[in-house]
């Protein structure tokens, strides 16, 4: 039996002084990596993937993607708020030439039983309100994301979901440690529970 090839994505750390936005810790690509990790150690073909938090980054990330021709695709997106499964992307980015009109693009429609499943394994060291399932990616690159994952993944008949985790900059280290620490279980989870309802 051939071993499955899975994708975690992660953005990374990114600034937007325009925004006042300044990310210097990402924990989307540090929980993917450390899940990529896990997996690997477990036998699965899994590999981590970070996306540059740009129009750019997220088309190389996506062809990165496409050639490695994974049938489980996790992205990760860090959040101010609580953490959200989304259902969908809603607004392809302008860069691609997509339809702007033609959404939503569905990831993964069981958004309220995967965020359940990885609610089961939260840690309370974490501080972090529990995963709810989530209609709003919000208008930016994570959205865009979503629009691009959700079509990859009609086209080559694979599984993805998007994970928004919540930021870590600005916490203590054993704050941070606990927070990837849940993340990467929960994004190893995410990808378990997608290879066996696919």
């Amino acid at each position: 039996m051939p071993v499955p090839r899975v994708a975690l994505l992660g953005f990374l750390p990114w600034t937007d002084s325009a925004r006042g936005t300044f990310v210097r810790e990402n924990p989307a690509i540090l929980a993917a990596r450390e899940a990529s990790l896990r997996l690997e150690r477990a036998g699965v073909a899994a590999r981590a993937f970070g996306v540059e938090v740009s129009g750019e980054g997220i088309d190389a990330a996506m062809r990165e993607l496409c050639a490695f021709d994974p049938i489980v695709s996790v992205a990760l997106g860090q959040t101010p708020s609580e953490p959200r499964v989304e259902r969908a992307g809603v607004v392809p980015g302008a860069w691609t030439g997509r339809d702007r009109s033609a959404g939503p693009f569905v990831l993964w429609p069981d958004a309220e039983g995967l965020a359940m499943r990885l609610n089961a394994i939260a840690d309370p060291r974490a501080h972090v309100a529990p995963f709810s399932a989530s209609d709003d990616p919000g208008a930016y690159f994570c959205d865009n994301l979503c629009v691009e994952l959700a079509i990859d993944a009609a086209v080559r008949r694979s599984r993805a979901t998007f994970l928004h985790v919540t930021a870590i900059d600005g916490v203590s280290s054993e704050l941070r440690a606990a927070r990837i620490d849940q993340y990467a279980r929960q994004a190893e989870l995410a990808v378990r529970h997608l290879l066996e309802h696919g």
